[in-house]
């Protein structure tokens, strides 16, 4: 069990700096687009705290899942739950309409801080150059758009955590076992 948490906090390690990495690329091209890089800096805090929670998730995931999965394929374990967690949000906030299926979410909900905590920097960077419509009305997030919703907020960051665990397990077991 030893060597599995030392290799998990490796594992940590990576994951972490590269989602730094990644993060900081994506918000200074934000930042750059819109001809405001000196605002980066203030943005700096936030940022930490995101990382910091879908660091902790990741860690919490990947500790419980060496624990008691040996699986090849277990690395893949934390972005599936990251998506099966967006997909109980989600459904538990669709309501029917008279125009069909619509998310809303109550503003300081369960659903709403984690699309916010988890929604990774590709997210991001896709919505400030193909922004979704939304509405803020009495405390409630509507989107426009439920498909677009989805694909951003549950498909894009799956996909990112999967490429970011894949290649931090790649780069722990090929250049860092002892």
């Amino acid at each position: 069990m030893k060597t599995k948490f030392r290799l998990l906090i490796k594992w940590f390690l990576v994951f972490t700096v590269f989602n730094l990495l990644f993060e900081a690329i994506g918000q200074l091209i934000i930042f750059f687009a819109d001809n405001q890089l000196f605002l980066f800096i203030f943005h700096i805090p936030s940022i930490l705290k995101y990382l910091f929670i879908q660091s902790f998730l990741f860690f919490t995931v990947t500790l419980l899942t060496i624990k008691w999965i040996e699986r090849k394929h277990s690395y893949l374990i934390f972005p599936l739950v990251l998506f099966l967690l967006f997909n109980i949000a989600f459904l538990l906030n669709l309501e029917l309409r008279e125009s069909g299926l619509m998310f809303m979410a109550d503003v300081p909900s369960f659903s709403f801080d984690y699309f916010c905590y988890i929604a990774d920097i590709s997210t991001n960077t896709l919505l400030h150059r193909i922004p979704i419509e939304v509405t803020f009305d009495g405390g409630f997030l509507y989107p426009h758009n439920t498909v677009y919703f989805y694909i951003f907020y549950a498909i894009i960051p799956f996909v990112y955590f999967s490429i970011l665990t894949f290649i931090s397990r790649y780069i722990v077991k090929k250049h860092w076992q002892q």
